[in-house]
């Protein structure tokens, strides 16, 4: 099963010139995609990987449809009102898809005037891909290039998007906890067609009970965030030493000031946050209420002076049921820039 939209042969009216000439802020999107969920709940193909995924067995199904739906709205209308641009497609009727509000595991989008579509390990979440939104995207922003990795899919080998990846696009890095959902010969792929120039890997353990046995966690954007001036990292789930230490040092080259979360913050998801423009060119650091209640009073100084807001929505029942937050629900939309007409 593939599922993969695709790119008819057209002329479209931009030119590509991805970072460079680019001012700093401009690496992080000004735009958001969000899918508005239908039937949000519990995803037993998903579960076995993504350890964060909890049920709640006292609501029903709509009750819980209710909650997600009512938390989506949430965090749409603050971004909103916080001036960022979002684009919001409802979920398709059929077939039902529990995590279709999180799109930025099927589907990135490059300044360069690239949509990139990934390989996805649960079978039930490669219908996310919509082609619809595809086609929506290439006419209003102009993409004209699709790098399409799904085909690994074949091979049990995946990528799941900005889940899998964290990008430092000012330097050219890609960082990845590798995972059942993070394959390197993947990631190696798309670094080659993509142009990053380096992949910084790293390997996490997480063990959520006494009992239980160490697990991977299932995606590096729980792990990491990456800002203009600052990285939030919780290293205490790296399982090396000198993986630590290469993860922190490259961060540390690339120009960012360190953020140290604990094992507990990242639990309350505070590592799942997303850096974001609004329209008057102002950096907002958006996670969910658990992550921002989660950080100390030093942390938040930190993250506010390097000249970012921190905003925030709650996001619990999203949270504990699908095993992901507010960095999860975006998916970044970068607007390449309108000059001639180019044939592709």
């Amino acid at each position: 099963m593939n599922n993969a939209p695709s790119l008819d042969t057209q002329t479209v009216f931009c030119t590509f010139a991805g970072m460079a000439g680019m001012n700093n802020t401009a690496e992080f999107a000004d735009t958001v995609l969000m899918v508005r969920p239908r039937r949000f709940g519990y995803n037993e193909t998903t579960a076995g990987s993504n350890h964060f995924q909890y049920r709640m067995p006292d609501l029903v199904a709509s009750e819980i449809q209710s909650r997600a739906l009512r938390e989506f709205e949430g965090l749409r209308d603050l971004l909103r009102d916080e001036g960022v641009d979002v684009i919001e497609f409802d979920d398709s009727e059929e077939p039902g898809k529990p995590d279709a509000l999180f799109p930025n595991n099927w589907f990135s989008t490059d300044p360069n005037g690239t949509i990139i579509l990934y390989p996805m390990e649960g079978e039930n979440r490669r219908f996310e891909r919509r082609t619809d939104i595809v086609d929506s995207l290439r006419h209003s922003h102009c993409y004209g290039r699709m790098i399409d990795l799904t085909a690994f899919e074949r091979d049990g080998k995946f990528l799941e998007g900005t889940g899998s990846m964290v990008f430092d696009r000012r330097n050219s890095v890609i960082y990845a906890a590798l995972s059942s959902r993070t394959d390197p010969v993947v990631l190696a792929e798309f670094a080659s067609r993509s142009g990053f120039r380096e992949i910084v890997t790293f390997h996490t353990d997480l063990i959520r009970t006494p009992e239980g046995s160490p697990q991977p966690i299932y995606h590096t954007n729980v792990v990491l965030a990456i800002g203009l001036s600052t990285a939030v990292i919780c290293t205490g789930v790296i399982s090396a030493t000198e993986e630590k230490r290469g993860v922190v040092n490259s961060l540390t080259r690339g120009g960012r000031t360190v953020v140290e979360i604990t094992v507990e913050q990242l639990l309350a998801f505070a590592g799942n946050m997303l850096q974001v423009r609004n329209k008057a060119d102002h950096l907002l650091w958006v996670m969910s209420t658990s992550a921002f209640d989660s950080l100390s009073s030093a942390q938040k100084t930190i993250l506010v002076s390097a000249g970012s807001r921190l905003i925030h929505s709650a996001l619990p029942t999203i949270e504990t049921v699908g095993g992901g937050s507010a960095r999860c629900m975006l998916a970044e939309i970068f607007r390449p820039v309108p000059h001639e007409a180019r044939e592709i």
